[in-house]
């Protein structure tokens, strides 16, 4: 006997009879979405005896029409009408005693709502909304008019932290950056986030800087699932500093949508239009870029309060964030900072969750290839040129080939122990331990197993808490953006700079080196 394949096949569709394909057909499509993949097929043996169909069932077969449709997510499912002869009727209760298939089961976002739909098309509710707690998922089960049970399931991720406007916020979202540009990863993403936002995702993170805003706006008007129940995040790159105003209208009409719901300063620091970074100091500093971005949503004669929902920051410190909560007139909702278990801003997150202002982790626990974008290339060709860095494919963040040391998150018994002990990957263990510390997630993948995975939190000990918070000192340190070759320069003093800061202009280190958050 052969050993089984080592890849979990898919499925491809599922099939059901029914006494009536063309109701059949009509009310799928009406009350569960489902589409119509051609025309319906009548096929008789006296006209057609060479039809494949008369090859797989008896002899006595002589009459059938058959209808091929296909699920939001592309299952496909096909509804046989048996004509000639009539099929014995099904009995109509939901009996589990009968062996083999008795039911299919649809991804929805509200069951309850579905099944009020279905009652008054005729179907009925089978039993109680079913609401393990814990488990992430709530469901019901349906009977669709013929008798046939249909499972309606819900992913349980629409809440999880509360920002300071009262608004929720999931704890696991979906990171958008890509890093093939110019290449079918449009495609992809697009099929990922969609993928995501049929199996809960309800936070969409992304950015001008990843040149992918138009793509996440398709991908959120195909999948169905209402734009009121998806925060989306993005943010505007450094040379937008001087006009936030116009980097939001870019957004809005490159993502097209009504509104964002967080408009965040990707970087603190300030970009030339030609994409020369200015030194620490330059003018207007973050906090003038801050105050106009207030005005985004305080001064209604700028025609955009209604566009954006709310503000935040990403990759500021400490050092940053104070001297901008003296002067602020609205408090920034996140930071969005690099965060894992080789960094993980012991000191920033606490700090950030006293003052009111959420940290998301826009670090990720696998492989990211980052290549330059071609939308914003022009942004970035100078610094290339001077870094003389190689355009091509360049592996880096946890788990990579740039040196043993990190890739050890992946692989140092003290993650893989962990994942072992509950049956998941050390992705999942990295993602819950941040969870857990209050930490919204963006992992991205363009796996759609991996992005079933990553919802899929487990519930770590205190104990793996505090080993996972102290392995920058077992397995090393590593700031990934030290390794980013689009946001490293060259200053003309010759001092190597992240677009044109030092580390002790972040706040990430001293004068001495030593790490500060």
């Amino acid at each position: 006997m052969s050993a089984p394949p080592t890849w979990n096949r898919p499925l491809n569709h599922v099939a059901v009879s029914v006494p009536d394909v063309e109701a059949v057909v009509d009310w799928y499509s009406t009350h569960l979405g489902f589409r119509l993949l051609g025309k319906i097929a009548h096929i008789k043996r006296s006209t057609d005896p060479n039809a494949a169909i008369f090859a797989i069932y008896p002899p006595s077969l002589n009459e059938v029409k058959l209808a091929y449709m296909a699920t939001g997510n592309g299952v496909g499912f096909e509804v046989f009408e048996f004509v000639d002869p009539k099929p014995v009727a099904a009995e109509r209760e939901f009996h589990y005693e009968r062996a083999g298939f008795f039911h299919v089961c649809v991804t929805d976002p509200d069951p309850d709502a579905l099944a009020d739909r279905v009652v008054s098309a005729g179907g009925k509710k089978v039993g109680q909304t079913v609401d393990p707690g814990n488990v992430g998922v709530k469901c019901l089960y349906l009977a669709d008019p013929w008798g046939n049970i249909v499972e309606a399931l819900t992913y349980l991720l629409t809440s999880g932290a509360v920002l300071a406007t009262g608004t929720e916020c999931p704890l696991v979202g979906l990171g958008t950056w890509q890093g093939q540009y110019g290449t079918l990863a449009a495609q992809q993403l697009e099929d990922s986030i969609i993928h995501a936002l049929h199996h809960g995702y309800r936070l969409i993170d992304t950015a001008q800087y990843y040149g992918v805003e138009k793509v996440v706006g398709s991908a959120i008007r195909k999948s169905g699932v209402p734009r009121s129940s998806i925060i989306v995040i993005t943010k505007f790159w450094s040379h937008w500093h001087h006009d936030p105003a116009a980097a939001l209208r870019q957004s809005l009409a490159d993502l097209d949508i009504d509104y964002i719901d967080i408009f965040m300063m990707h970087w603190p620091n300030l970009m030339l239009k030609e994409g020369v970074p200015e030194p620490w100091g330059a003018k207007p500093d973050f906090i003038d870029t801050w105050t106009v971005m207030e005005d985004l949503v305080l001064d209604e004669s700028l025609g955009l309060k209604d566009k954006v929902r709310g503000l935040g920051v990403s990759n500021f410190t400490r050092k940053l964030l104070e001297p901008l909560l003296e002067r602020c007139r609205l408090k920034p909702l996140v930071n969005e900072v690099e965060l894992h278990a080789m960094n993980p801003n012991l000191k920033l997150v606490p700090w950030c969750q006293q003052n009111g202002i959420q940290v998301i982790s826009w670090s990720i626990p696998y492989t990211v290839t980052f290549v330059p974008s071609s939308a914003i290339l022009s942004h970035r060709q100078m610094m290339m040129k001077k870094k003389k860095i190689d355009q091509e494919t360049f592996h880096s963040t946890l788990g990579s080939e740039r040196t043993n040391e990190r890739n050890q998150i992946l692989t140092h018994p003290l993650f893989t122990n962990i994942a072992a002990k509950h049956s998941c990957s050390v992705g999942v263990v990295s993602l819950s331990w941040a969870v857990q510390r209050g930490i919204i997630v963006i992992p991205k993948s363009s796996s759609l197993k991996r992005i079933e995975d990553n919802i899929k939190l487990v519930e770590l000990s205190e104990e793996e808490m505090e080993k996972l918070n102290a392995a920058e000192k077992l397995v090393g340190r590593m700031r990934l953006s030290d390794t980013i070759p689009g946001i490293q320069y060259k200053m003309p003093d010759g001092r190597d700079t992240i677009l044109g800061w030092t580390k002790v202009d972040f706040g990430w280190e001293d004068e001495e080196g030593e790490w500060l958050c």
